[in-house]
């Protein structure tokens, strides 16, 4: 057994030990027979996780937003996403499929400003 796999298991039972979900042994069963299944079975590329995004997606995800919520480093706000004009949404939508496509986040988008808020 690899160590993954065996660090895996590990912390499976010891969540299982102190864990108080309750799952019927028919959807356990039914999950490891799935697994099982799935073991032999070469794997397929997902073209969701291939394919670019598209504008409508990233209207989707604009749509989403939480309003009145701090910016970034940048000083960019979800309420100055949400009013981008077309040209500003495509610029947009091509830096996010350059980065998408070459797995590369510019460091600035890696960048955040974190403030503990201290429990009384």
């Amino acid at each position: 057994m690899s160590a993954g796999r065996e660090a895996a298991n590990i912390l499976m039972q010891k969540y299982a030990e102190v864990s108080r979900v309750n799952i019927a042994k028919e959807k356990v069963d039914d999950t490891k027979r799935k697994a099982r299944a799935l073991q032999g079975e070469p794997r397929k590329a997902d073209s969701h996780l291939t394919n670019t995004f598209n504008s409508n997606e990233l209207e989707e995800a604009l749509r989403e937003l939480k309003l009145r919520k701090s910016p970034g480093k940048d000083g960019i706000t979800n309420e100055m996403l949400k009013n981008l004009d077309t040209r500003a949404k495509a610029a947009v939508l091509a830096v996010l499929n350059m980065s998408w496509r070459t797995g590369i986040v510019p460091r600035e988008r890696k960048e955040a400003i974190m403030v503990p808020i201290l429990k009384p």
